[in-house]
């Protein structure tokens, strides 16, 4: 997941490269040590490092091995690669790595006063561009001043190694350090030992899913408030009862590395969602292996994207439904991300609508592929951003205000301009006059949704109402109604354009009714 590519983006920080001859990597140092050179850093200090790559705007690919024999040199039969990133010369935004310090497409690469939480060991970190490149090798050595422990047990299928499994404490990464690591020892045990920063609570703990493709990780990760020592958060690592693989590519067949990818299913007459969600390895490749009492014979969603923004997009979605999944099966997929190089665009209205225009998600669809955007709130103008190389889309909107009907544009060619959608009123006046007999808590529509979905509810009675919104943790994230109101039939937007991916519970207290159900974010 996205943590985890960061968490790897600076594992690329501490410890890197070994020349060979025509070497594409050059002029590496970390923490003023040259491949050949050996440097020691304490774990959750400073890293800084340099080098150059051939051409302005080139990429580097970051492989970073523990060095289990502690000879500084890579032996694939006994040392464990544990990531692989790419960092990219005048990235400033770290896509799938570390950002260029300098900014610049100038051909050299640096990360500057970077706090780390490394796992104590030995390392070896291999940059290569081209195939050719430059190692280092590192130490990291214990954190003198602990403040607290985390600390819990990977249990392992038979015939598998327990030792050296990373666990990884993460959190939002504008924080530093943002992770803390250790790895298990002989008998699958782990103590993260960190700092007294925890400020950016709560902590994720997991154990990366990169290390153990197509396997089943028990729970997938625990959410952890470092106030005190933390014990017992155990894991178990099973081989699974069915397998969903693929390979991630672009519309030219060139694989993606690095990238989100979510398998799902609804449940609970499509209230409720359960995902999976695991990262592409450097040959854009993804794994996802499934418990057996999760093959129940339905349909699972298969889904990647490179994230949104409402003013520039490089890639649109792909989104395909699988076939139900039986135990035993081993089902291969291959995703196709198509660049976005062209523009629908349109306009939307709503009848009776005199003020500002209702912000609402616009998509371009496909059996395969999406694009999404919103639109401007003043003109109603909107612009998608598609391939071309799809022959024509469904155009819809998404989170409507109350009392309008939805509308779905067919075959709507690449291109096309004035594409505008005119969101009419229904009857909604009856159901207004209805004062409802009972309180109720309706399911949110749509769900999952993102970033927007709606949520109706009934009061009989004039009652003091509130509605909020919470994580799985019991915390508050977002407090939605909080006043007194008539009785009637109520239907409220909210947004979760502010809060991360996840399950969250709404919750109803009217006078002395209380309702609560859940809702996916899925971004």
């Amino acid at each position: 997941m996205k943590k985890l590519i960061f968490l790897a983006t600076i594992l690329s920080v501490i410890v890197f490269l070994s020349s060979t001859s025509h070497a594409q990597v050059t002029n590496l140092t970390v923490n003023n040590a040259s491949p050949g050179q050996h440097f020691t850093l304490e774990s959750g200090g400073e890293i800084n490092w340099n080098l150059v790559v051939p051409n302005p705007g080139d990429t580097a690919l970051f492989e970073i091995w523990l060095d289990l024999d502690s000879n500084g040199v890579i032996n694939p039969g006994i040392d464990k690669i544990w990531q692989q990133i790419n960092q990219i010369d005048g990235d400033t935004l770290g896509d799938n790595g570390p950002p260029d310090m300098d900014g610049i497409a100038d051909s050299k690469i640096s990360l500057t006063k970077f706090l780390i939480g490394l796992a104590p060991a030995d390392y070896i970190i291999k940059a290569t561009n081209n195939g050719s490149g430059e190692m280092v090798s590192g130490t990291v050595t214990p954190l003198t001043d602990v403040a607290y422990t985390i600390s819990g047990k990977v249990t392992v299928s038979a015939g598998e190694d327990p030792s050296n499994i990373v666990a990884e404490l993460n959190r939002n990464e504008k924080y530093m350090p943002f992770f803390w690591d250790a790895l298990t020892d002989a008998q699958g045990n782990f103590t993260i030992k960190m700092t007294a920063d925890t400020s950016g609570n709560p902590w994720e703990l997991r154990i990366s899913d990169g290390q153990f493709p197509g396997y089943i990780i028990t729970p997938q990760n625990y959410e952890v408030t470092v106030d005190g020592n933390k014990n017992n958060l155990n894991f178990t690592i099973n081989a699974a009862d069915a397998v969903v693989t693929g390979l991630l590519k672009d519309e030219n067949g060139a694989p993606i590395p690095f990238t989100h990818v979510t398998l799902f299913y609804l449940l609970n007459n499509n209230t409720e969602t359960f995902n999976y969600d695991v990262d592409t390895d450097v040959n854009g490749n993804f794994s996802f292996g499934i418990p057996e009492n999760r093959l129940t014979g339905q349909e699972w969603i298969l889904q990647a994207g490179r994230g949104h923004s409402d003013t520039t997009e490089n890639f649109m979605d792909t989104r395909i439904t699988l076939n139900p999944i039986n135990v035993g099966d081993s089902v291969y997929k291959s995703l196709t991300l198509y660049a976005a190089d062209t523009t629908i665009t349109g306009t939307v209205s709503f009848e009776g609508n005199n003020s500002n225009v209702p912000k609402i998600l616009l998509i371009a669809h496909t059996d395969s592929t999406e694009a999404y955007v919103h639109n401007d709130t003043i003109s109603g103008n909107y612009t998608l951003r598609v391939s071309s190389k799809i022959g024509s889309y469904r155009i819809f909107g998404t989170n409507l205000p109350w009392g309008y009907d939805t509308i779905t544009i067919q075959n709507v060619q690449p291109g096309a301009t004035n594409v505008n959608l005119n969101f009419l009123l229904t009857d909604v006046k009856s159901d207004n006059e209805i004062i409802p007999k009972i309180f109720k808590l309706g399911q949110n529509f749509p769900n999952p949704f993102n970033p927007s979905t709606v949520i109706k509810f009934s009061i009989p009675t004039r009652q003091f109402v509130s509605l909020n919104i919470y994580n799985i943790l019991g915390q508050k994230m977002a407090k939605v109604i909080n006043k007194e109101m008539n009785a009637g039939n109520y239907k409220i937007n909210f947004n979760a354009e502010n809060l991360p991916s996840g399950l969250y519970i709404y919750r109803l207290t009217a006078g002395k009714f209380v309702a609560a159900k859940k809702m996916m974010l899925l971004k």
